[in-house]
Parts: structure tokens; sequence; C-alpha cells
């Protein structure tokens, strides 16, 4: 008896240690103050300094003095970049992330000016009373309205292109510290070269964004054949302005199933106004807990996936939500920071006919290099309106983003590093983009050639930064 209660206790134990293990196998790299990584953990520097600034006239003084000094300036806030886009080799890091203010507000314009390291959750928290929300952002609010313009993102809402659709104007700091007012309509050129361009030309401290009502939405899931997708998307989605959110979901259980069982989401605008109150993430251990054992087990994906289809066909998946909680989905469960793994992001945009034919060449991929795929949706993006450098979206397009876990050692970076430009060498042949800010692998002539319009910022940049101030790794490794 007392043998069969120890060995009870020992399995107890044992079990405490592996749930532990799998919700806290993240334990955090120690650098000193001067080493700087970024979300992925993949490009590393040794930079000069790194200042936390707290008004326009600090940062303009450290990029004179950056300027006297030859040295090299990159731009950080809130750090959730992924290649090297927020600092370089011994240069000076200017930290924005105090940057985060309310200015100026108008509910009646439908319009806020804010300090431009502002999160979307500050802003979502500050205009939901008056039942306002954002036109476009990322698909979690945790990330600053700066990155968010450089980077010119986009989200679930088919009737809106990128950000820049949603800009009004914003003032900047450029290598010559001087304060600019630019605007669309009153100087092109610079904004449609600063939008996207990673803080290479200026540093933006506010900027005026357009808002919208704060919509209802009943959400509905539908099992779809994915070949069907540009067709359902041509019949249901592009011109059904009644759809105000929507995205699609491939199934990554490996087996006869990897990725082929797909599933569309639509959020449909209802009149009744819904419970508006934000919510804040719940059961952030349960899920972490869960996803991390997707990143170990492909037994879990296999399970994660049946009952997410279970759930879905049950239930039928009909819900209500207001857009601002739409737009604030669970994001933390997945922090994950491992001593020799990162999880990165990836995203391509393929031009909506020609979707079956990266999907079937994207899924050979994965399957020939053994990708340890966490999760892959899709997104409908329209053309965009404004005209940006950089443009990912010159035509209407389908967004493939995928979420992987991989290895940090280089023997395993470089199967990484081959299989993406295999990947990017078929979008290309697609007429199709990558986003640029969630990988840094692609070769500068597959670059060059899907990104032609990077002479015309050379150009620009010889301009309004000539001696090259401002930098990063992102741009050393592209030009």
């Amino acid at each position: 008896m007392k043998k069969c209660i120890l060995t009870i206790i020992w399995l107890i134990v044992w079990l405490l240690l592996w749930i532990l293990y799998i919700l806290f196998w993240n334990s955090s790299i120690v650098g000193t103050d001067t080493y700087q990584t970024d979300f992925a953990r993949i490009e590393k520097a040794i930079i000069d300094k790194e200042v936390h600034v707290q008004s326009i006239q600090e940062i303009q003084q450290l990029i004179q003095q950056a300027s006297q000094q030859k040295q090299k300036v990159s731009i950080a806030g809130k750090k959730y970049s992924w290649w090297g886009h927020t600092f370089t080799q011994n240069g000076l890091v200017i930290d924005m992330k105090n940057f985060n203010e309310i200015l100026d507000y108008d509910r009646d314009k439908k319009t806020i000016t804010v300090q431009a390291w502002i999160t979307w959750w500050e802003i979502q928290s500050y205009i939901n009373k008056d039942n306002l929300a954002i036109q476009v952002m990322q698909s979690s609010n945790i990330f600053s309205v700066g990155w968010s313009l450089s980077s010119n993102i986009h989200w679930r809402d088919p009737r809106y292109a990128t950000i820049a659709d949603t800009v009004d104007s914003f003032r900047m700091i450029d290598a010559s510290w001087q304060l600019l007012d630019v605007s669309y309509e009153t100087n092109p050129e610079l904004f449609w070269s600063v939008i996207w361009w990673f803080w290479l030309l200026w540093v933006i401290t506010d900027v005026t964004l357009s808002l919208q009502e704060n919509e209802s939405y009943q959400i509905k899931t539908l099992a779809l054949n994915w070949e069907d997708y540009n067709s359902y998307l041509k019949e249901n989605v592009i011109w059904n302005q009644n759809i105000g959110l929507h995205y699609g979901r491939f199934s990554i259980e490996k087996w006869d199933n990897f990725l082929k069982d797909f599933y569309v989401t639509n959020y449909s605008l209802i009149q009744e106004e819904w419970d508006n109150t934000l919510q804040d993430e719940k059961w952030v251990l349960r899920n972490r807990f869960f996803f991390n054992l997707s990143r170990n087990y492909d037994w879990w994906k296999k399970v994660r996936w049946k009952l997410q289809q279970a759930f879905t066909e049950n239930l039928k998946w009909e819900k209500k939500i207001t857009r601002n909680n739409a737009m604030n989905p669970p994001i933390r469960f997945i922090s994950y920071h491992s001593k020799t793994h990162t999880d990165i992001l990836h995203e391509y945009f393929i031009p909506i006919d020609s979707f079956d034919i990266f999907m079937e060449k994207f899924r050979e991929t994965m399957v020939k290099n053994k990708v340890n795929l966490l999760s892959i949706t899709t997104r409908y993006i329209k053309k965009s309106e404004k005209k940006v450098l950089l443009n990912y979206n010159p035509e209407d397009m389908i967004s493939v983003v995928f979420y992987i876990n991989v290895w940090l050692w280089e023997k395993e970076q470089s199967i990484l590093k081959w299989y993406t430009q295999e990947l990017i060498d078929t979008v290309n042949n697609l007429w199709g983009t990558y986003y640029l800010s969630y990988q840094n692998f692609a070769t500068k002539e597959q670059f060059q050639s899907i990104y032609p319009d990077f002479q015309k910022f050379e150009k620009i940049k010889k301009i309004y930064d000539s001696e090259n101030i401002f930098s990063n790794i992102f741009y050393e490794k592209n030009f």
C-alpha cells in the first residue's frame, strides 16, 4: 500500500513538472543594456546606446548629435518588430514608447490625433465610451500606431485596404531634425514614402486617424472547399458591404487532412446594439498550456483541430460581438521565449485567381521540410486607394498568414532561409508579394524584383537623408 501511494505521488510530481515545462518553457534571454534583438531573436546587434525620449525637442537634439557624429539612428517602441527593423550595429536607438498620449479627439468628425507610440488598446479604451472604433489595425491591439504606420498594416475588414487609407495627416522629424506636417493632399511624395518604410526617413511624432462607428456583428463560420475560396470571395465577400470582418482558417493537423480542411468566418453587420463593454483576455495560462502542446506534439495539433471543428459544427458558431471587441482577440497566451526555438510569422499576398496554385506549392513545401506549423489563416485585401511605395496590394489579393515554430540553430535557420526563398520565388512567379515586416530571408534580387519602387525610395532618401542617418539591419540587408 505504501509503495502504491509513493508511486502515485511520484506520478503526480512528474505530471506537475511536465505541465510547468509546457506552460513556462520560455526562459527569457538575458542581455546587457547595449545588446539588441527583437521578437524573433534571429537578428542581433551590439548598439552604442538606447535613449528613452519624452519630447519632440529631445528627438531633434538626438538626431542632430547623431548627424554631427556620423552615427546611425534607429527607432524603437513596443519592440514587437521581427527582423532587425529597430536597431543596427553600433547605432543609437531612440526609444519612443513614452510617446503615447491622446492630443485631440473629435467625436462628431470621427477623428483622433495621438502620439505615434500609443497602442491601439489605449485608443480603443478612450473612444469606446462614445461607441466609436478603429478602421484598420493589426489582428491584435497590443501594437503601436507608429509601428502600424511604418509597416502599412492591414486587417480583416474587406471594406478597407491598409492603414494608409485611414490616415488624415501626421507630423514627422526628418534627418535634418526639422518638424514637418505631412498629408496625402499637401505632400503626397513624403506621405507615400514615409508610410511603410520602417523609420528610414523620419520619426513620426503624432498622427490624425479617421474613426468609424463601433458596429455590432453576428459571427458565422462555415466549412468550405479551399479550392473554391477565390470563387467564394467574389460571390459573397468582395462586393458585400454587410460583412464587417472576414477570415479563413486551415487545418494544421498532420496526416491526411493537412492544409485541406478549411473554414471561413464572417462578421455580418446587425442593427441591434450589442454589449460594448471592452473585454479583457481570459484563460491566458490555460490557453498557453494547450498552445505549447501544439508547439511540441503533432498529436495535439490533431486534437486541437478536432475540438475546434466539433465546436464550430455543433454550435454553428453564431455569436454576437462589437467591432472593438472583435479587434481585441486573445494574444497573450502565445507569449514564448525559448533559448532554443522561436516563433515567427510569414505573410504572402496572392492574386485571387492564383490562390489554389500557391496553396498546392505551400503544402508541398511544408511537408517536404517538416515545418512545425502552428496556424494558418487567410484574409481578403482590397487594392489600395492611396499609393504608397512598396505597395503589397497593387490589386485585390488573398493574404496567407502562417505562424511557425523553428529552431534557432544555424543548420535549421539555413533550411528556413532556403524554403522561404523558394516560396518567395513561387509568389513572384504568380505576380504576388510578401510582407516585409515578417521576414528578412529574401535575397536582394527577390526583394528588388517584387518591390521595384525601391529605386524611387532611394532617390527620396538621398534628398531627405543624404547622409543615411536613419538605418537598421533590415535596410542594410536589402539595399
